[in-house]
């Protein structure tokens, strides 16, 4: 289906970004690991704030819109990588990035669901563009063009992404009214959002050093691309074929154990080698963990693409705490290890957290149209 194409070709974009800037940034511009997690924090708090507002958008005024400009966006935010000169084009680019790349995934998401209903099989396309877009990188920048090169091909894909959706098949669209402060869709998912907040904090504090890490155990770009493309290839086979027949409640939780697990095995890694089996069990838990996320926010509610887009916000906001942490962590230990036992701990306490509340969730059940105050398209 072409959704599942769009999926994967913006994926496939963004993920060069993502990977190659700390690179990109540290070798030829020279910038320091502190200024670099700064870059991180304020795309993801430019992330942020694009997927509350523009998620909210969606549910008001309708989701072809939103996915066709952040899509268009996203690919001209990609192309300005290689404009970067000094830090703070670096950090005007990663916020630019951080709003275009949150206008479509929630009005994506909410497509999907009208469409097919198929999260588990949507997301896994998602996944191994993501893991497609670090491998091709990866090849273009150890072989032929340097890190510009990735840049480069990243906007190229993210625009071949939204050539396809402009034939995005039409569905039928319900305008809601939704509040600008949704309590009661946060107050209703409190038991998802907030130990996603919590595990993906620790996440991203990895990530913000991942190809750092990687290289100070013996990776040259080609085995980052490799190692990058493990996990989400691993997601891309869990998600196809198994997390749509998962029953939801279990998901969510299990990939929270998962993710505590795996973190605890990246620090006991010596060379790239040993973390090929890490990353398949990496994608297992994320998977479980994001389609579980997803598939608990959505189902029984008429506002998807608000609970999508919180869900994304959610996501970006732990971008901003994550990275924030292992900033002062590893410029005090310089040690990229000391982040991956707070992830651990970090994902431990998001399922204790879980647990608790899920007791004390509210149970609105399903929410019909005219609770939730939608009005006919114009």
């Amino acid at each position: 289906m072409r959704e599942n194409a769009v999926t994967l070709m913006a994926n496939a974009g963004a993920a060069a970004a993502v990977t190659f800037m700390p690179l990109y940034a540290k070798e030829q511009l020279h910038i320091s690991d502190s200024y670099i997690g700064i870059a991180v924090t304020l795309y993801a708090l430019a992330l942020f704030l694009s997927s509350y507002v523009f998620g909210r958008a969606a549910d008001i005024q309708g989701l072809r819109r939103y996915i066709l400009a952040g899509l268009f966006l996203s690919a001209i935010a990609l192309f300005m990588h290689v404009l970067v000169r000094d830090v703070y084009t670096l950090w005007a680019v990663r916020i630019f990035t951080g709003v275009a790349v949150g206008l479509y995934p929630a009005a994506l998401v909410d497509y999907v669901t009208r469409r097919s209903g198929k999260l588990g099989q949507y997301s896994a396309f998602g996944s191994f563009g993501f893991g497609a877009g670090n491998l091709a990188a990866s090849v273009l920048v150890q072989y032929y063009t340097g890190i510009t090169g990735a840049f480069l091909m990243a906007a190229a894909v993210m625009f071949a992404g939204f050539a396809v959706a402009l034939a995005l098949r039409p569905v039928p669209e319900v305008h809601h009214v939704v509040p600008l402060f949704p309590r009661r869709l946060i107050r209703r998912n409190i038991h998802i959002y907030a130990p996603m907040l919590l595990r993906h904090s620790g996440a991203t504090g990895i990530w913000v050093y991942w190809p750092l890490f990687l290289m100070s155990i013996g990776a040259d770009y080609l085995w980052i691309g490799i190692i990058q493309f493990i996990n989400p290839l691993a997601q891309f086979v869990f998600m196809y074929w198994f997390t749509d027949r998962i029953r939801t409640k279990w998901l969510f939780p299990v990939g929270l154990l998962l993710s505590s697990i795996v973190m605890v095995s990246f620090t006991i890694a010596t060379n790239v080698w040993q973390l090929l089996p890490t990353q398949v069990l990496l994608g297992v838990a994320w998977s479980c963990t994001y389609v579980g996320a997803l598939r608990s926010v959505t189902e029984g509610a008429v506002e998807k693409s608000t609970v999508a887009g919180l869900l994304t916000s959610v996501t970006s906001v732990s971008q901003v705490i994550g990275p924030a942490i292992s900033t002062v962590m590893v410029s005090a230990t310089h040690v990229y290890r000391t982040e991956m036992y707070i992830g651990a701990a970090m994902s431990m306490a998001a399922l204790l957290l879980y647990l608790v509340l899920r007791k004390y969730a509210q149970e609105d059940g399903p929410v019909t149209a005219s609770s939730a105050g939608t009005t006919p398209p114009p």
